[in-house]
């Protein structure tokens, strides 16, 4: 079974059976490039963000094996068209782990200022912290990245926004 299959497979719930997968798969040929490739499919997203957010955490871009500014770019280009929140969690969750393309700026955060409207509030939160990253990187989206949190303080109301929120401010100060 190939890996798209494999991860199709995935119950969602099993963090072992995931974990399987990353570790028989970890060290082929272009495991991650393999796993950008296969954003588009709506059967395995969830389970194949979370095997990239996996994979960044261990150390992908550290090793001078991670994703290239174009491969960033597809991840960019794949966030609104993840129907699953965790799937969108999982790669809001990446951000912080490579360089945001100039390119790529833009329709990140189009999709941020849809994204912190999400109803699943993990998305949100991690959203706010995407605005960061990306005013961190892109400094000309600093006033409307301030803007935004600087009003979530006030209209968020769940306790793990509300946090992200004003982390997301005091890294930005």
């Amino acid at each position: 079974m190939d890996l798209n299959s494999l991860v199709a497979a995935w119950d969602g719930k099993s963090v072992s059976t995931i974990s399987q997968i990353y570790h028989d798969h970890k060290n082929t040929a272009e495991f991650g490039r393999h796993l950008i490739n296969c954003l588009g499919d709506a059967e395995s997203e969830r389970g194949v963000t979370w095997l990239i957010k996996h994979h960044l955490e261990q150390g992908w871009m550290e090793r001078g094996e991670g994703p290239n500014t174009n491969e960033t770019a597809a991840m960019i280009k794949a966030l609104p068209t993840l129907t699953h929140w965790e799937a969108r969690l999982h790669l809001l969750q990446s951000l912080d782990h490579f360089e945001i393309p100039k390119s790529s700026a833009a329709p990140l955060a189009t999709f941020l200022e849809t994204a912190i409207k999400d109803n699943a509030k993990f998305v949100r939160a991690w959203a706010y912290h995407g605005w960061y990253v990306l005013a961190d990187q892109h400094p000309t989206y600093l006033p409307q990245a301030t803007a935004l949190l600087e009003e979530a303080q006030s209209t968020e109301s769940a306790a793990s926004v509300k946090v992200k929120v004003r982390k997301a401010l005091q890294n930005l100060g």
